[in-house]
């Protein structure tokens, strides 16, 4: 981030950056000035601080561009690196995607031993690879924030599922209640689309057609003018 805003039109790409040097592990910072000899707390206070702290950089005004994502179960990262940084700027950071001019933040939620490195998966490196460029393209971003909200519970899924979260467990057990829902045409019921996935439980009352799985039930709660229902299926 600090380069890239020394090269007009770039965009970085930070997952749980360190915004203030200063701010990250006091161990680490007493073993950089032991390898190289800089005392990044002195050159904070008296040297060149837009080395140091990325709030001294940044500017709205810059062609440069920035994705910062932030796991917000890091302390190390969502406490001591974002909330500051925010401050600085007089952000209020929420999960999901805001978009500060050439800033997009993208808070998530993944649970684990280790929440600093809650790294992207090779399938989310797509959601970041297309965010990414559609900021560099000026883009409307403000339109993708559902979408990501979805990418940020598959995300915080993953992540505490590999973590043994209780609660991911017990969303990915069969009996947890999720499934998948369809509006089917009484008309034409070969034709039928998905709507969605929902959590609570919808009273089943038999198979409606033999061309659907077995575990495909109806609610006649659902009936609407086109005459049609609401299906689920269990996950």
């Amino acid at each position: 981030m600090f380069t890239a805003a020394k090269i007009p039109g770039s965009v970085a790409i930070a997952s749980n950056p360190q915004l203030d040097l200063t701010r990250f592990l006091p161990s680490a910072l007493a073993r950089f000035k032991e390898c190289t000899g800089i005392d990044l707390a002195y050159e904070k206070q008296h040297g060149d601080v837009g080395r140091v702290d990325f709030a001294h950089v940044f500017s709205t005004d810059s062609p440069s561009k920035y994705l910062v994502i932030v796991n917000c179960r890091s302390k190390m990262d969502f406490n001591d690196q974002l909330i500051p940084f925010c401050q600085a700027f007089g952000i209020t950071p929420h999960y999901g995607l805001q978009r500060v001019g050439n800033l997009i933040i993208w808070i998530i939620d993944a649970p684990g031993p280790h929440p600093h490195l809650r790294y992207e998966s090779k399938t989310m490196y797509f959601a970041i690879d297309f965010l990414a460029k559609t900021l560099a393209e000026g883009g409307d971003t403000d339109r993708l924030k559902p979408l990501y909200i979805l990418f940020s519970e598959f995300w915080h899924e993953k992540a505490g599922l590999i973590a043994g979260d209780p609660a991911c467990l017990a969303d990915a057990s069969v009996l947890s209640g999720y499934g998948i829902y369809l509006y089917v045409r009484l008309s034409d019921p070969d034709n039928y689309h998905i709507i969605g996935f929902m959590r609570q439980a919808l009273p089943e009352l038999g198979v409606y057609s033999e061309r659907l799985d077995h575990n495909f039930f109806l609610n006649p709660q659902y009936y609407r003018k086109e005459k049609t229902l609401l299906c689920r299926k269990y996950l």
